[in-house]
């Protein structure tokens, strides 16, 4: 189904709404683990490094199963994708409330509930939000995403309470009642897949909404008209330099996830506060989120991704610097700096894979590239913990992460989206009955279904456009 909900609401905003919720609630059962992580070290034993090691294989796990769940959406959609994902997360929740022992936890925890959290996380999200629009597409993806930020800020304390009053144990499993309670029905009735069967020129000009001052320009015709398959996309640079990105950008983000926490009650932060600046982070990481997509829909991806990537630098050399200053102020800077500039790069960066890549088999291209981000975020919370094991100290790990965020900058530019699309604006926007007659002839061609007539869709979008 494709459409206008009344009073000419673009049923994209639905699907971004649902994907907002769906990583709000369900993107926080993987993000939580460093909450977790303190409680599970103590009642199971182990070093750091073999404890983290849990969070290492959910990452491989993302990274591997990436392209089953990519090939997955594009043949059954994410209607039936994602709550199939929501079923699995909570059994392996479920399960890990049970282990008593490091490896039951590598295999329910590591495998079971990753699995679930690969089909209902970061690819059917940005699959389906890249699917649905073209010009604001960054906007889209980023609000999307922002719903794991918001997520953190809202269920990180409530699962700290739980875990204190309860245990950990219980904990999981309270987590596992709600994530499927909420996300099963809200995915199976609200998803939608955009329609498939148009050839891809009438794919770009039905996702475009009339009447909007900035237009993705296309620069490479050849490229935007070609029908991408795994295959093609494998024998191109730009596919290779999306790995190398989301490998370094996996390796900071988890690595920072799981062992921040614990670092902050090195440095001698009570666990508490340390659990409020990990929800903090993820708040200020939906705003951030949000920003990165409106700034690059404006100004371009290439430049907002190294506004966002140096502000993710300064954030991390603040947290670096907590344990030797031993003051509050560096917190601060870290929760504003990392929280706003690591989400501005990570939502350009799945903007930008939206961008470059277009046609039924996005999802199946985007599982390639998700197993870059898999593999970095399995090595870096046991390197972390690994540094830390043999140095007493994470100052080796958190330097590392930045040189691989000032390496992925450089691979931003060498990639070079606006080399394929490029953000400009429209002298002269769309209005009446013009913007309604175009729109209608794109939409007309798809197959849609329950789709009303081509006079229907001219009227809403005349009406769209006229009301701005």
């Amino acid at each position: 189904m494709w459409r206008f909900l009344g009073g000419g609401i673009y049923y994209g905003w639905v699907v971004v709404a649902v994907a907002f919720t769906t990583l709000a609630v369900g993107g926080s059962a993987n993000g939580s683990f460093g909450i977790f992580y303190g409680y599970i070290l103590k009642d199971l034993g182990g070093s750091r490094s073999s404890t983290a090691l849990a969070f290492s294989i959910t990452m491989l796990v993302f990274g591997f199963g990436g392209p089953l769940i990519g090939r997955a959406l594009d043949r059954f959609g994410p209607r039936l994708v994602v709550p199939a994902g929501v079923c699995i997360l909570g059994l392996g929740l479920v399960l890990s409330s049970r282990v008593t022992s490091l490896w039951q936890l590598y295999l329910v925890y590591g495998i079971v509930a990753a699995f679930g959290v690969t089909a209902l996380g970061f690819l059917p999200v940005t699959a389906s939000a890249a699917s649905w629009f073209v010009e604001r597409r960054g906007t889209a993806i980023s609000i999307a995403l922002a719903g794991r930020g918001v997520g953190s800020l809202l269920l990180f304390p409530f699962y700290q309470h739980l875990i204190t009053t309860y245990g950990w144990r219980s904990a999981y499993l309270l987590m596992a009642v709600l994530i499927v309670i909420v996300l099963c029905p809200l995915n199976l009735f609200l998803q939608r897949p955009f329609p498939r069967g148009a050839s891809v020129a009438d794919r770009e000009r039905a996702r475009r909404l009339p009447g909007r001052g900035l237009r993705l320009e296309v620069v490479d015709e050849a490229w935007t008209t070609t029908e991408w398959t795994v295959g093609k996309a494998l024998r191109t640079r730009q596919l290779w330099y999306l790995v190398i990105i989301g490998f370094f950008g996996g390796i900071s983000f988890s690595a920072i996830g799981v062992h921040q926490v614990q670092h902050l009650v090195d440095s001698g932060f009570d666990r508490m506060l340390a659990v409020s600046v990990l929800a903090s982070v993820g708040i200020l990481r939906s705003f951030g989120g949000i920003l990165g997509g409106v700034v690059s829909d404006r100004i371009g991806r290439e430049l907002a991704y190294t506004l966002g990537a140096a502000l993710s630098m300064l954030g991390v050399a603040s947290l670096l610097s907590i344990a030797w200053i031993g003051a509050l102020w560096p917190l601060y800077v870290y929760v504003g700096c990392y929280g706003i500039g690591n989400s501005m790069a990570s939502s350009i960066d799945a903007s930008t894979q939206g961008d470059i890549w277009q046609g039924a088999h996005l999802a199946s291209i985007l599982g390639i590239i998700v197993l870059g981000s898999g593999l970095g975020g399995a090595v870096g919370p046991w390197v972390a913990g690994y540094v830390f094991d043999r140095w007493q100290t994470y100052v080796p790990a958190f330097l590392l992460i930045l040189l691989l965020t000032l390496c992925s900058i450089l691979g931003m530019w060498l990639l070079a989206p606006r080399n394929i699309r490029r953000i400009t604006r429209q002298a002269e926007p769309l209005r009446g009955a013009a913007a309604g007659e175009d729109f209608g002839s794109a939409a007309a061609s798809l197959p849609l279904l329950n789709a009303p007539a081509p006079g229907e869709i001219n009227r809403a979008a005349a009406g769209l456009a006229s009301s701005e």
